[in-house]
């Protein structure tokens, strides 16, 4: 599963959906979201690998973090990766096998579309993950 996380009517905080509306295995399902909200975490824990894709401004490349479930507060009414597969373990007994893929953004203003560089890192980010799904 591949969770694409922004806003597309912020530039390049589109670039999580950007990255999952990619070409993918049938087997892979992508969700576009604005934020992680609690009503995620079925769809969590009904998968066997779940990837994040979400924008970071400032960042110089892409980030690949493992994710482990673990509670955290939250700051407003998102919440975060690892939040989500905590509430997901403790409501349905499963946290998969989960990643965060970060895509550098330069333009977080109001507007469509992602500045050119972030969308080639975005190319390179569905690279990276199909090159993982191969893998395992």
């Amino acid at each position: 599963m591949i969770i694409g996380i922004g806003n597309t009517l912020r530039r390049d905080d589109g670039a999580g959906p950007f990255v999952a509306a990619g070409a993918f295995p049938p087997n892979v399902e992508a969700i576009v979201v604005h934020q992680l909200l609690p009503e995620l975490a079925e769809t969590i824990a009904r998968a066997r690998r779940v990837i994040f894709v979400d924008a970071i401004e400032g960042a110089l490349e892409l980030g690949w973090v493992p994710i482990t479930a673990e509670w955290r507060s939250a700051p407003d009414h998102a919440l975060d990766p690892a939040t989500m597969l905590a509430l997901a373990e403790t409501l349905f007994g499963q946290a998969p096998l989960t990643h965060l893929l970060t895509v550098p953004g330069e333009d977080f203003g109001f507007g469509e579309g992602l500045s050119p560089k972030t969308e080639a890192f975005c190319e390179t980010a569905r690279e990276r993950i199909r090159e993982w799904l191969v893998a395992h």
